[in-house]
């Protein structure tokens, strides 16, 4: 049996209708699968929110304000729902401010269940643990704040959160600790530091 008639009885097996429709179905299963990984992940566990406000500046960017005051153009992120905040993460919470249900808020972890907080002369005080005071290093807050707020303990289930931009910021001095109930998740590090790359990749597809 001369190559060239193999090579013919091959082509044409692989012609075979049934042949032909399981290969089809295999590949619509991995498209299926594919999809299905990719819905998860990127509606359950990273979920994409961008910045609208000056209350996380100079870290984030917020946007620019409309004349229909909605902010728009600001940094785009993600957040992870399956990480569980710490000291220093930036979180994305359900809006506990009267008004604005439905809305979400974006602010930095300063105190974790049991912390004792408080703020003198623009300088953050913690203690952890039952221990005492202790000045927190911030090199991320905006220049300029010399605020004050009174002692504040966290309670179980909830985290202390304050804005980078001090001086405007609606956060735990006003509505006090946020539930971990309510917190969508916590930004991921990875977007933080491609946030410019993200930005504007979803503004070019008019999907930020």
């Amino acid at each position: 049996m001369s190559d060239k008639t193999v090579y013919g009885e091959l082509i044409e097996e692989r012609r075979s209708p049934g042949k032909e429709f399981y290969s089809m179905l295999r590949f619509l299963i991995v498209l299926l699968v594919l999809f299905c990984v990719f819905f998860v992940l990127f509606t359950q566990i990273f979920i994409g929110v961008q910045v609208c406000g000056p209350s996380m500046n100079p870290t984030l960017y917020g946007g620019v304000r409309g004349s229909d005051g909605i902010y728009r153009g600001g940094d785009y992120l993600f957040v992870c729902t399956l990480d569980p905040p710490e000291y220093g993460d930036i979180v994305v919470f359900d809006s506990p401010i009267v008004g604005e249900e439905g809305e979400e808020i974006i602010k930095r972890v300063v105190g974790l269940p049991g912390d004792r907080i408080k703020a003198e002369n623009g300088v953050l005080y913690r203690a952890s643990g039952g221990g005492d005071y202790a000045a927190v290093d911030e090199p991320y807050i905006e220049d300029g704040w010399e605020g004050s707020f009174a002692e504040e303990v966290v309670p179980e289930g909830t985290v202390f959160v304050l804005g980078d931009n001090r001086n405007n910021s609606t956060d735990s001095r006003a509505f006090g600790p946020v539930s971990n109930d309510s917190i969508l998740g916590v930004v991921t590090q990875w977007s933080l530091a491609h946030k410019d790359f993200l930005t504007d990749f979803f503004g070019f597809f008019r999907l930020a």
